[in-house]
């Protein structure tokens, strides 16, 4: 079966401009084919480039089966890196059949390692696909009791019942599901429920939500169960760490801190697991507001190392746009952790997620130098 890809965002990493702007801006391009080259498409031209991550979003571009960067200068390519560890070119889209028929049939094997055994084909019909737009909230308490509204699309020409509707979270059930059908014309279909208490840890958070027998494609989303840290449950009905004491969040245990401030810790080991800031947590409504109004957290700890889990403050999709002061404490003094040091945030395999409110423009260049020397004081960019 041929596949394409739909790209909707492209990332580059240049960590030196050693052979100056004016080798790529308006001369780098991102070019795609689905013939090897033969025709080729001019996805998108980078007017401007800077040190560190470069970003192209897009919508609306042609499925193609290959893409390039394409630079018409000596060396063009030569600062934008292209290996190591932190994966420095990203390409964000979907892959998709190279087919479009309404209608396609897919071989299903199943590989048992050393053998394989066929199921029967599987057919997918265009008209009959659901998928999964939107969460909220995106969090919910594993003592269960969360009204959760799920926003779904579907084709419209597509009749769905809505019944019956099944959602489990983490294999258990969010009971009470329903589907809400759109009331009028660009109001998209629902389907709520009220999560169940979930006992114990769990692995990496699972989804099923099916509406009159259909399967709901997730288009990436997840609901994840958390554990509150202002929660007696959290800590074995005992106490939450006070100062000087240390914290491990293993893996299949997300934290989500929703108190204004933690003591003072030593080591934040967040060793699978995860912990989350969320304004939608938060106990102000105002986040979005002025920041006068907004809720104000603060986190301390000497060390935060971060072992294959997440420290999450905000994503990309949903910033955090509340207040939060992180502050790390130590001297130079202090024990360090091998490798890393001391009085730090140490990623190993994790994901550091630092998102907040958009501000535009985020950097910005000057038109001639600035000397303070010359009698200027003050820079100012308008």
């Amino acid at each position: 079966m041929d596949f394409s890809a739909q790209l909707t965002k492209f990332k580059f990493f240049i960590a030196s401009l050693t052979k100056g702007k004016s080798t790529y801006e308006n001369k780098l391009r991102l070019q795609s084919s689905s013939d090897n080259f033969q025709t080729i498409i001019d996805d998108f031209t980078f007017d401007s480039i800077h040190e560190g991550w470069n970003y192209a979003e897009y919508t609306g571009l042609t499925p193609a089966k290959a893409f390039r960067l394409v630079n018409n200068e000596s060396d063009g390519c030569a600062d934008v890196e292209t290996s190591g560890p932190d994966f420095p070119v990203t390409f964000t889209g979907i892959e998709m059949i190279a087919d479009s028929s309404p209608t396609v049939t897919c071989s299903v094997v199943v590989d048992h390692s050393y053998s394989y055994t066929a199921l029967p084909d599987v057919t997918y019909t265009q008209t009959q696909n659901i998928w999964l737009t939107n969460i909220s909230p995106r969090y919910g308490s594993v003592e269960g009791g969360t009204f959760v509204e799920f926003t779904i699309e579907k084709n419209a020409a597509y009749p769905l019942s809505g019944t019956p509707v099944e959602v489990y979270i983490d294999d258990v059930e969010c009971t009470g599901a329903v589907f809400v059908p759109s009331s009028s014309p660009g109001i998209s279909d629902k389907v709520t429920c009220t999560t169940g208490a979930r006992v114990g840890l769990y692995g990496d958070p699972t989804l099923h939500i099916m509406v009159a027998n259909q399967e709901v494609a997730l288009n990436g989303l997840i609901f994840k169960y958390v554990s509150l840290w202002s929660a007696a449950s959290t800590w074995g009905a005992s106490f939450a760490p006070v100062d000087g004491e240390s914290l491990a969040v293993p893996r299949g245990l997300n934290l989500l801190v929703d108190v204004p401030s933690t003591p003072i810790l030593n080591l934040v080991l967040i060793d699978g697991g995860s912990i989350i800031f969320a304004c939608e947590a938060d106990d102000s409504s105002s986040c979005s507001n002025h920041p006068s109004t907004r809720s104000t957290k603060t986190f301390d700890a000497h060390y935060i190392f971060i072992n294959d889990g997440a420290f999450e403050v905000g994503t990309e999709d949903d910033p955090y746009e509340c207040q939060l002061t992180i502050t790390l404490h130590g001297a130079k003094a202090d024990a360090q952790i091998p490798i890393f040091g001391n009085k730090g945030i140490f990623v190993r395999y994790g994901t550091l997620d630092l998102h907040g409110k958009a501000r535009q423009p985020s950097w910005t260049t000057i038109s001639a130098s600035f000397d303070p020397a010359s009698g200027g004081k003050t820079l100012i960019l308008d």
